[in-house]
């Protein structure tokens, strides 16, 4: 697993058996939350993004069941590994709750040392399959890869939005990795929260390395998520300065040769494809012609993006929308 401690959350309305998960699951370094219902926990799944949730049934209003069901549908929860603890122990409980998407299922009284196995086990095999990034917590390049070819497939309108930071190598050289850290956590924050805003409830968003995200859309999303992400970002970029650097609106550092220049705040430039007017059969595909449009946008000053309009037969230029 990543050198990151993962985190647990823990969903039981029985505050001794959640301090039982937390003391069997900490001795093994990894961080636990806890959550006393069903919609605490689902609060707390969107909020802290967390590797794996631990998950009772018999809870008092929501339970567990619909936690499940809702944590599946929603974008920044859906590739969560989830395990039911729970007393129910039926065959027919065990089904359901596979059902409706947990994917493995413990029953009380639990050992604590099957429990430690058997989250370890669904932590490390989520991280191979999804590659979750350890920083924003967000799906990595397979599931991108496995979610446009799923889009694809369907012959349904769809929009890809691409993200990535202008001028962010200097900032790092200036400012150091860890500033760097922060600035992509924060872009980062803004697409979720655009996401949240404007986007649909299944749209899908992926971290790829480094300063560079997606966002699975419908075309009549597109525009207004990556509008609302780049106003977010541009707002907040400036606190990410020291004060002088900030005052001026740009900052002094070594080019690539080494020489002192003269380097603008970081800016986001975004990138939109959709198979509206062409016709769409990769994801490398995908990513050659937003590699185009972000080439044109990174030639604008500040922060800015385009929509690409063109068909398959015409010459259309990109539209800035």
């Amino acid at each position: 697993m990543s050198e990151h401690p993962a985190k647990v959350l823990v969903v039981d309305d029985d505050p001794i058996i959640s301090n039982l998960v937390a003391d069997a699951l900490e001795a093994d370094g990894l961080q636990v939350i806890c959550a006393a219902n069903g919609v605490e926990g689902l609060r707390l799944a969107k909020q802290e993004k967390p590797d794996l949730v631990l998950l009772d049934i018999k809870m008092p209003g929501m339970d567990g069941l619909e936690v499940c069901r809702q944590l599946r549908r929603g974008f920044l929860t859906s590739s969560i590994p989830v395990i039911i603890l729970t007393s129910l122990d039926r065959t027919s409980d065990k089904v359901k709750g596979m059902r409706e998407g947990a994917d493995d299922y413990i029953t009380k009284p639990f050992d604590p040392a099957e429990l430690r196995a058997r989250v370890v086990t669904h932590l490390q095999r989520s991280e191979r399959d999804i590659q979750r990034s350890p920083l924003t917590k967000l799906p990595g390049n397979l599931a991108v890869e496995r979610t446009l070819e799923e889009r694809i497939a369907t012959r349904e309108p769809f929009a890809v939005c691409y993200f990535d930071l202008d001028h962010f190598k200097p900032y790092n050289s200036k400012y150091g990795f860890l500033a760097g850290d922060r600035a992509i956590k924060m872009l980062s924050d803004c697409i979720v929260s655009s996401v949240l805003d404007h986007g649909n409830d299944d749209d899908f968003i992926g971290h790829e390395g480094g300063d560079d995200f997606i966002v699975v859309t419908t075309p009549d999303r597109a525009k207004e998520v990556c509008q609302a992400a780049i106003a977010c970002f541009d707002e907040a970029i400036p606190d990410h300065y020291h004060e002088n650097d900030r005052a001026r609106g740009y900052y002094v550092t070594q080019d690539r040769r080494g020489e002192e220049a003269i380097f603008p705040l970081v800016s986001v430039s975004a990138a939109i494809v959709t198979n509206e007017r062409r016709t769409l059969v990769h994801p490398r595909q995908i990513a050659q012609i937003a590699a185009e449009i972000l080439n044109c946008v990174k030639g604008m000053e500040g922060s800015n993006y385009l929509f690409d309009r063109r068909g398959d037969e015409t010459q259309d230029p990109l539209q800035e929308v």
